[in-house]
């Protein structure tokens, strides 16, 4: 493998040359300099390790644009209310008030997605990219403070009134 070497800089103006040397060789000048053919070669090579750099971060792009989070949501209002039940902005705002700057976005969104569509937690582990149980430690967290945070409008009726609303139906079966 050829590696370029500067050489020392020169009392002539203008750019050091830039020469090739082997790497046992890299404190000596080398006898002669990249010939024309060596170095549009580099320049090939360079050009496809750049075009394969590019397609590569096009693809991982694209892969976290399907995973599970906020990403996914942000400013679709219809796939925000599939997912979490909220419109964007009340997400937004919700998550907000909830966060105590601590947690990303992500974790609220995938916790909301949770509670309205109910998928495993594995499949919610594998799209988010971390581990089941991180996923359930994080799940039950998150609507610990949720409790916390929104107790106000979070009412649980009282038994009285859950056994007035029960259908006759059930009433008879108890």
């Amino acid at each position: 493998m050829l590696y370029a070497t500067r050489l020392p800089a020169t009392d002539e103006a203008g750019p050091p040359q830039i020469e090739t040397a082997l790497p046992h060789q890299a404190n000596c000048i080398p006898p002669t300099p990249m010939s024309n053919k060596e170095r549009s070669s580099l320049f090939t090579e360079i050009h496809n390790l750049r075009e394969e750099r590019d397609a590569l971060k096009d693809r991982l792009v694209q892969a976290q644009s399907h995973k599970l989070c906020t990403n996914v949501i942000e400013d679709d209002d219809e796939k925000s209310r599939f997912y979490t039940g909220f419109t964007w902005a009340v997400f937004l705002q919700t998550f907000i008030f909830i966060n105590d700057g601590l947690r990303p976005a992500n974790v609220g969104s995938m916790c909301y997605m949770k509670l309205r569509q109910n998928p495993r937690f594995q499949y919610l582990a594998d799209h988010v990219g971390i581990g089941k149980s991180t996923v359930i430690d994080i799940f039950w967290k998150w609507v610990g403070v949720i409790n916390s945070k929104l107790h106000c409008i979070l009412c649980w009726p009282e038994r009285d009134n859950i056994f007035e609303a029960t259908p006759a139906a059930f009433k008879s079966r108890s």
